[in-house]
């Protein structure tokens, strides 16, 4: 139990953690752990910027996540073989609320090359490719609906370009014939100068649109980055179930986030649902 100090006792509490802490962080590097450095720096840095966050954060503003849902968190930096850093994780809350500020989950591991899954250790789970197959759908999904959508704005494109183009045209026979009447090319003239600026506007609309479609392609990639990550299948860590804040969740922030309603099959809960059980209890 911590014991209440005063503002002095505060202050040179503080200068005496942090010097001993800036020593350890200089002696990782003069040892060539220069990663495990910068690893515990990028932590006490993400760790501060959340603290200071706190208060406003909303839970209420990320969406719910249904059992079986999938996350990238931060696990921070944490000591001897605990699971730390950016990693996927399975939600095992029964249920859950806008309201609920953490959440529950089993932390995963890519397969990789050198994985052999004839002998896991008993605290892993091969849960097969079923990840990279839900993302996988996701990518072919988005990447039509972003193929109709962007072939949707040429056709809007050509039809501004051709609209314009007419008006151009429209405006240069006016001048034409009535430069000698400047009162009737006037009037003449105003109203295909007022079409023109509504094209103006629909052309400041199309390029809104643009920068949409130009989301929506930088999420295309996002996804495609995530799937060759599980492109092997994953494996569940069994002994490294744990609570977190839903502010050290990065992905689902929304509905146009990668993992937004990625969910996996209740066949692979149940599996998940036996496999924590025997470790656990058994």
């Amino acid at each position: 139990m911590v014991k209440q100090m005063t503002n002095k006792e505060v202050t040179h509490f503080k200068k005496e953690v942090l010097t001993a802490l800036d020593k350890y962080l200089t002696s990782l590097i003069s040892k060539g752990e220069s990663s495990k450095a910068t690893k515990i720096i990028t932590w006490i840095r993400d760790w501060t910027n959340f603290l200071k966050f706190e208060n406003k954060f909303q839970s209420k503003r990320l969406p719910a996540l249904q059992r079986g849902s999938i996350v990238s968190a931060n696990l921070g930096f944490n000591l001897g073989q605990e699971y730390g850093g950016p990693h996927y994780g399975i939600v095992l809350n029964t249920s859950d609320s806008r309201r609920n500020s953490v959440v529950t989950i089993l932390p995963l591991t890519s397969i990789k090359p050198e994985t052999n899954l004839e002998h896991l250790e008993h605290f892993k789970l091969n849960l097969g490719d079923e990840l990279y197959q839900l993302l996988g759908l996701k990518l072919q999904t988005k990447k039509a609906e972003l193929t109709e959508k962007q072939a949707e704005s040429n056709r809007q494109y050509s039809d501004i370009m051709e609209r314009l183009s007419k008006l151009e045209q429209s405006l240069l026979v006016e001048f034409e014939e009535y430069s000698s009447d400047p009162i009737t090319l006037a009037k003449r003239s105003q109203a295909i100068l007022s079409d023109m600026d509504g094209i103006t506007k629909d052309k400041e609309s199309f390029e809104q649109l643009i920068d949409e479609l130009d989301k929506e392609e930088e999420i295309l990639k996002n996804i495609a980055r995530q799937v060759l990550k599980m492109k092997k299948g994953s494996i569940a860590l069994l002994n490294q179930v744990t609570t977190i804040s839903k502010m050290w969740i990065f992905d689902p922030k929304n509905q146009t986030s990668v993992l937004y309603d990625i969910v996996l099959s209740k066949e692979t809960m149940d599996r998940i649902d036996v496999a924590l059980k025997n470790y656990i209890i058994k």
